[in-house]
């Protein structure tokens, strides 16, 4: 999703709710600067934001395409595609 149009929808439609949420960057390509930039964009215009991301990884996609969960998965990469999703989960179970 675009961030401009990401920020817009939270704006208009999430934060009027006064609901509880945050933001998980999803396909996060690790060797891009412009991730780290979005979610200091986010933060700065005080738009809650997940401290882990998913990467941007094809086992992600193959194991959808198997009709698997990541955690089912277990041909390349699925550690740490497996890592992401439980690292966001952690950052949860201790607030």
């Amino acid at each position: 999703m675009d961030l401009v149009v990401l920020i817009d929808t939270i704006k208009k439609s999430v934060t009027p709710l006064e609901t509880l949420h945050s933001v998980l960057l999803t396909k996060v390509d690790i060797r891009s600067f412009t991730q780290a930039q979005q979610k200091n964009t986010l933060v700065q215009l005080g738009i809650p934001a997940c401290n882990n991301f998913i990467r941007a990884d094809k086992a992600h996609e193959r194991a959808a395409l198997a009709g698997m969960a990541i955690t089912q998965w277990q041909r390349n990469n699925a550690r740490e595609a497996k890592s992401d999703y439980r690292s966001f989960a952690d950052e949860f179970k201790h607030d």
